[in-house]
């Protein structure tokens, strides 16, 4: 619900989530290497976001996501 995707393809998306706290905008991209057999992530969050939260672990967990959903396709 926090979450409005921009743009998005078979192997893409582009999409903004707001946090849950402070409803503060991060740009996410998401793209399937497919021959690589890889899936790149790209989370640029404001400055202000960071000093609140890990935005490391969001994308770990986000990517843990997408992997899930992949295997289990």
């Amino acid at each position: 619900p926090r979450a409005r995707v921009l743009e998005r393809d078979d192997l893409a998306v582009h999409a903004v989530i707001r946090s849950a706290w402070l409803r503060v905008p991060s740009d996410v991209e998401v793209r399937i290497d497919a021959t690589a057999g890889l899936v790149h992530l790209r989370v640029a969050a404001p400055l202000a976001l960071r000093a609140r939260t890990h935005p490391r672990a969001r994308a770990e967990a986000l990517l843990a996501a997408v992997d899930a959903a992949v295997r289990a396709a």
